[in-house]
């Protein structure tokens, strides 16, 4: 049996992640796996996004994607091992900006953590019908069974009606 865990924090907030990944190791000993699903969405046009909204959604999606990896990455990396899985969704004009920024991210972070032997990924459901596949792809990921994977942006369909 394995044992996991689930943190709903501020992810903009440097101190509320650094407690989260303290905790879990605490908890747990060590920490395998971060699945950040750090995603704040605004239905708004490009036309009328207030800036205060436009920094609101980076600093949730991106900069929260950033802290997680961040502090994760400073757990796992003594014990050489582990995995860091971005859910990265985006559909709408305040959403582009962090969904692009959170897969250049994994990929230099997947660069800069493979002497580690820390993998990073990212899961890109394209609907919100595809958020039914996301659990799958996530655990072969997290399992080992893409263990020479890293970098990747793995795209998760939309459903048939959409």
């Amino acid at each position: 049996g394995r044992r996991t865990g689930a943190a709903q924090v501020n992810v903009a907030s440097e101190t509320d992640v650094r407690e989260m990944v303290d905790d879990a190791v605490q908890a747990f000993g060590h920490l395998d796996i971060l699945v950040a699903c750090t995603h704040l969405r605004l239905p708004h046009d490009i036309t009328d996004i207030p800036l205060s909204e436009w920094q609101t959604v980076l600093d949730t999606n991106l900069t929260g994607y950033f802290l997680c990896a961040q502090a994760s990455a400073r757990a796992m990396i003594p014990r050489q091992s582990g995995t860091i899985i971005q859910i990265n969704f985006g559909r709408i004009s305040a959403d582009a900006g962090s969904w692009s920024g959170g897969l250049g991210l994994t990929r230099h972070l997947a660069d800069e953590l493979a002497a580690s032997h820390l993998r990073v990924n990212a899961v890109c459901p394209r609907a919100l019908s595809s958020f039914a596949n996301v659990p799958e792809i996530v655990i072969k990921i997290a399992a080992g069974d893409a263990a020479y994977e890293t970098g990747q942006a793995i795209d998760v369909p939309a459903g048939q009606d959409e």
